[in-house]
């Protein structure tokens, strides 16, 4: 469903987001730390406002330009929650997402996913 705004992260994403991009699958990418952006970018979608202009997210325009935002500072990892890794649907997917994966596995778990 070309509705669905696709977002990548992590290594992978980092160093292949051009790639990644001009797949024409994924609509969003999140550089550096998503801790914020993540939340900020879902915030903005469900509101339906501009989502262009996201610190940490680069963003695929329809024209096939590519706006890339400024890095936010770092984030204090103390000062966020310890993640729920309960939710994780173990068996369901090929593997759990890791920055280990090669930019080549992890383009294809996008078409996985978005083939499913």
């Amino acid at each position: 469903n070309k509705n669905i705004p696709i977002v990548t992260g992590g290594v992978g994403s980092i160093f292949s987001y051009e790639k990644i991009l001009n797949s024409n699958l994924v609509k969003y990418v999140c550089v550096g730390e998503g801790e914020e952006a993540i939340v900020e970018l879902a915030k903005k979608l469900q509101l339906k406002e501009d989502t262009t202009n996201i610190r940490n997210i680069y963003v695929k325009m329809e024209d096939g330009a590519i706006i890339k935002n400024q890095l936010r500072p770092l984030v204090n990892l103390e000062d966020l929650p310890t993640p729920d890794f309960s939710i994780y649907e173990y068996g369901r997917y090929p593997y759990p997402l890791s920055p280990q994966k090669t930019d080549h596995e992890f383009l294809n778990l996008i078409i996985f996913f978005s083939s499913s």
